[in-house]
């Protein structure tokens, strides 16, 4: 009976999502793929999570911050703003469950809370310094270390990071390609339009484009949640396989 009821849960979150993309994403059309891929992605990790962890309070907490994470992701997609009202509702959520383990087995744990500011110091510095974070992705990451802890928050700064840098690397090198393949289509020659010598910078690929930085802060969370450190064993060992 209560799996029913979590699986009822885990389509009322995918509701949540569906209603709150669409409210704050107002110039967006209702789209069914969109739809579906957030009932499938919603109920496909309420699946892996009973797997993983049971059914328990933490599965459910992991649960409900996953559909945070897919929410603010979507929003962050399509208009570039993280809303700090669905940040605030998963500290407040985070909180609830912080007093529901300490009803229940009477331990207060406030390490969450201090590993909460720690996380936030840390990237509010580097939005700061670097440029490369809005205030909206260091709130994330301190609701994602409030649930996960500070060793898994700062697992996930890193691993953000090397997923953004993939995807720009990749899409880089893919839109290059096909703005190559277009001029050649065109039969315009880079030597006959004064480009010789010069290296096509990537404001011609990216157009002055800002990436969404919350969805890797997602897919890293999510990555976390999942595996916990085992995708870092498996890179060692792997680099201890090709180096031997």
């Amino acid at each position: 009976m209560l799996v029913v009821f979590s699986f009822l849960f885990t389509i009322f979150l995918a509701y949540f999502i569906n209603f709150s993309v669409y409210k704050f994403c107002k110039n967006i059309k209702k789209n069914s793929i969109l739809i579906i891929s957030i009932y499938f992605t919603m109920i496909f990790s309420w699946f892996l999570l009973y797997l993983k962890y049971g059914l328990n309070l933490t599965m459910i907490k992991y649960l409900i911050l996953i559909a945070i994470l897919i929410q603010i992701s979507i929003v962050d997609f399509y208009t570039g703003y993280v809303y700090d009202i669905i940040v605030v509702i998963g500290l407040i959520t985070r909180s609830i469950f912080l007093c529901i383990e300490w009803s229940l087995f009477g331990v207060l744990d406030l390490r969450f809370i201090l590993d909460l500011l720690v996380i936030i110091i840390v990237t509010y510095l580097l939005a700061v310094f670097t440029k490369s974070l809005g205030m909206g992705d260091v709130g994330l990451y301190g609701l994602c270390a409030f649930n996960l802890g500070i060793e898994f928050g700062i697992y996930i700064i890193i691993l953000s990071f090397l997923i953004a840098f993939f995807y720009i690397i990749t899409l880089f090198f893919a839109k290059y390609i096909l703005y190559r393949i277009k001029l050649l289509k065109e039969n315009i020659f880079l030597n006959d339009v004064g480009f010789k010598g010069k290296k096509i910078s990537s404001d011609v690929v990216f157009k002055g484009k800002s990436i969404p930085f919350t969805p890797f802060i997602s897919i890293a969370t999510v990555i976390v949640i999942f595996t916990e450190y085992k995708l870092l064993i498996w890179y060692f060992n792997f680099i201890e396989i090709f180096l031997s």
